[in-house]
């Protein structure tokens, strides 16, 4: 299992300006999402065991730490993910989080 930290904002700001941590949640997904084409994948179960929570993101397939530090994978699959796909794709991510906040005051 690997679990890696996620919190964008301090929850009690999260909470009481969007909500129940919509923007957070946001983000963890698109963690989730955009991680997909960097994790190693033979079967799919490494990837398909992401889960989001608090601020956290967890891959439990049992073998996720092992993968995360010595995989050797073919084109962007690989060891540490996230942080290579947040070198790559950091800027689209903060584009959609704004919109994310642009909506919720539109709606306010």
């Amino acid at each position: 299992m690997i679990i890696k930290k996620t919190s964008l904002i301090p929850k009690n700001i999260l909470f009481s300006s969007f909500g129940f941590g919509i923007l957070q949640m946001t983000f963890d997904n698109l963690i989730i999402k955009k991680c997909e084409p960097y994790i190693p994948k033979k079967t799919g179960n490494l990837i398909r065991s992401a889960v989001p929570f608090n601020g956290y993101v967890m891959w439990s397939a049992p073998y996720a730490k092992k993968q995360y530090y010595t995989h050797k994978g073919k084109g962007l699959r690989g060891p540490f993910w996230v942080e290579r796909m947040w070198a790559d794709t950091k800027k689209e991510i903060m584009n959609n989080l704004k919109g994310v906040i642009n909506d919720s005051r539109k709606r306010s």
